[in-house]
C-alpha cells in the first residue's frame, strides 16, 4: 500500500517550493513524520519534474551488473545512499542499503543471486487459446490511466507556476510602487 498519493506529494513539494518555511514546517503542516521525506520529494522533483510524483510499483528488477555499477559509483564518488538513489533513480534508499550490506558481508557474487526459485523450478503455464483484441484492451486502459495521471500532474505543476509568476509580479509591483526614502 502506498502511503502518500501522487497528488499529495505534488502538493507538498509545491508548498515547500512556494513557501518561505523549511522542510520541517512543511512536514508538520502535512502530517509527514520526517522532514527528510519532504527534502527527498523536492530533490526528486528537481531532478525528474512531475514524473517524480509517479508511484512506481515494485515490479522493477535490477540485474547484478546494475547493482555492482551503483555500489562502485557510490564508493568511487563518496556519495551518500540518498544521493546515489537520486542519481540512479532508485526510489527506496533502503534498497541501496541492502545491496551495500550484501556486498560487504557476502561479496560481489551476492548481488548477482536472484530471489525466489530458480527458473527451472517455476512451472510454465501455457495458454493455447487464440489471441484476440481483449489482450490489448488492458494495455490501452493502462496507457489511458497513465496519461490521465500525467495530465493531472501537469495541471498541478501549471497551477504552481502560475501562482509563482503571480507572486513574482506582485513583488515587482510592490517594489516599483514602494515610496522612495
Amino acid at each position: 500500500m502506498v502511503k502518500f498519493s501522487e497528488e499529495f506529494r505534488a502538493h507538498v513539494v509545491f508548498d515547500y517550493l512556494n513557501g518561505h518555511v523549511g522542510a520541517k514546517k512543511v512536514a508538520e503542516k502535512h502530517g509527514i513524520k520526517s522532514e527528510q521525506t519532504v527534502i527527498d520529494w523536492v530533490n526528486r522533483y528537481r531532478l525528474s519534474g512531475v514524473e517524480s510524483f509517479e508511484i512506481r510499483r515494485p515490479d522493477r528488477v535490477y540485474d547484478g551488473d546494475f547493482k555492482v555499477e551503483v555500489i562502485e559509483w557510490m564508493k568511487r564518488t563518496g556519495a551518500s545512499l540518498t544521493r546515489t538513489a537520486l542519481h540512479f533513480d532508485i526510489t527506496a534508499v533502503s534498497t541501496l542499503h541492502k545491496w551495500k550490506k550484501k556486498w560487504e558481508e557476502e561479496g560481489i557474487e551476492a548481488l548477482y543471486r536472484q530471489k525466489g526459485r530458480p527458473a527451472s523450478m517455476v512451472s510454465k503455464k501455457t495458454n493455447h487459446s487464440s489471441k484476440n483484441n481483449s489482450e490489448s484492451s488492458p494495455d490501452l486502459e493502462k496507457e489511458v490511466n497513465q496519461l490521465k495521471k500525467e495530465n493531472r500532474l501537469l495541471k498541478i505543476e501549471n497551477d504552481y507556476l502560475k501562482k509563482l509568476k503571480a507572486l513574482i509580479q506582485q513583488k515587482k509591483d510592490f517594489e516599483k510602487n514602494k515610496p522612495k526614502q
